[in-house]
């Protein structure tokens, strides 16, 4: 499961990636039906890691393994397709729909003067083709992750610099060893305001150090890394704090946090002030943001087959939408 959007009345869209459809719940969790299926035909997926839905009553799929955005109504009647150029892939999208319908994504480009990398921000009017493109903000934040022959290697828990794009204007940056989201409009490179909240991190358990320590160890020996450079990379005693931030359709900043009594999501209004805390009952996914609806909060976990379950939870009646 990669990527779940909702409508107005609650149902819930599923993208899975293993199948290669869309699942369609009701708002009590019932399956309803599945449509698409793997292929390269219209309405068809490879890989479809993103799910917008802006107006209520289309859906957009983005598909990097296909180079194009589906639409659908609700129904699951395929609407529209859309070729767009696609240069920056992973596990979810980074990117969304604005309200006018344009695609807005990161995407990656390399400059023949110096055969760098660099990223962008790129706001595509799928109709038309015609595109905008901004600088996309490195937030200064250093991974900590080391690069070797056999791929990239990171300490488990380790925090990290995380720049999320919010398609109705800029991108939040966050580092998630603190609760302090930043607000980075398009165009710009500097942060404009800021949401801060206060939590203490919950502490790496012995029994979790030691099997972080033997993960670590596996993956920088299949990488073709030293004992020198295990013996230099440090497990964290703490947890990160700041698992995924995202926003609902009211423009409330929701940060989802774990702190030493487990996971919480921290709700702060449109002009950034703090306003409630709602805990979880159930551990999540760090980097996964929950999906926020009328009058619920939509979150991911794994059970103990390493399974991916989503879980619906109603919002407390003071944070419902009318």
């Amino acid at each position: 499961m990669r990527a779940m959007v909702a409508d107005e009345w609650g149902r819930l869209f599923v993208a899975d990636v293993k199948e290669q459809q869309i699942r369609l719940f009701d708002n009590t969790g019932r399956f309803i039906r599945t449509f698409g299926r793997r292929g390269a035909g219209p309405g068809e997926f490879s890989n479809p890691v993103g799910l917008a839905m802006p107006g209520g009553n289309e859906l957009f799929v983005y598909d990097p393994g296909q180079w194009r955005v589906s639409v659908f109504d609700t129904s699951g009647a395929l609407r529209a397709g859309y070729r767009a150029h696609i240069s920056s892939w992973g596990p979810t999208w980074n990117g969304g729909i604005a309200a006018d319908g344009r695609l807005v994504d990161k995407q990656q480009r390399v400059n023949p003067g110096d055969s760098a990398v660099h990223h962008d921000v790129r706001v595509l009017d799928l109709a038309t083709g015609r595109e905008e493109r901004f600088p996309f903000p490195t937030c200064g934040f250093r991974e900590p992750v080391v690069f070797l022959p056999g791929g990239v290697v990171a300490a488990p828990f380790s925090a990290r610099g995380v720049s999320a794009i919010d398609p109705r204007g800029g991108t939040w940056c966050y580092h998630t060893s603190r609760a302090v989201a930043y607000w980075v409009p398009f165009g710009d490179t500097l942060a404009r305001d800021s949401a801060v909240s206060e939590a203490a991190p919950a502490h790496v358990e012995s029994v979790a150090r030691d099997s972080a320590r033997r993960l670590l160890e596996r993956n920088v020996r299949l990488a073709g890394g030293s004992r020198r450079l295990l013996d230099s990379l440090e497990i964290p005693r703490v947890r990160p704090v700041l698992l995924a931030v995202t926003t609902d359709r009211d423009r409330r900043l929701w940060m989802m946090i774990r702190d030493e009594r487990g996971v919480a999501l921290h709700a702060f209004d449109s002009s950034r002030r703090w306003i409630a805390r709602v805990r979880l009952p159930v551990d999540v996914i760090e980097g996964r943001p929950p999906l926020i609806t009328r009058d619920a909060v939509f979150v991911l976990s794994v059970n103990e087959f390493d399974e991916p379950v989503i879980h619906r939870l109603k919002l407390p009646v003071a944070l419902r939408r009318p």
